[in-house]
């Protein structure tokens, strides 16, 4: 499977995790949560980061081979 594809998927599945645990709400801001909610939002993050990379090398590599 493709790694972005992977990332995603990985990252939906740890969301729904959470939500269900109901990690995020404020009545619940303990350690645990606010870790979890820091790993998700670099998890995001890194994503980008991938997805922006993938975009860009393909482009550099299509104006290459033009």
């Amino acid at each position: 499977m493709d790694e972005f594809l992977r990332k995603e998927k990985f990252l939906r599945t740890y969301l729904k995790t959470i939500l269900k645990k109901n990690y995020l709400s404020p009545l619940r801001q303990n350690k645990k949560s606010k870790n979890d909610a820091h790993f998700f939002v670099y998890g995001l993050f890194s994503l980008e980061r991938l997805a922006f990379k993938k975009i860009y090398f393909k482009n550099i590599k299509e104006c290459i081979s033009s």
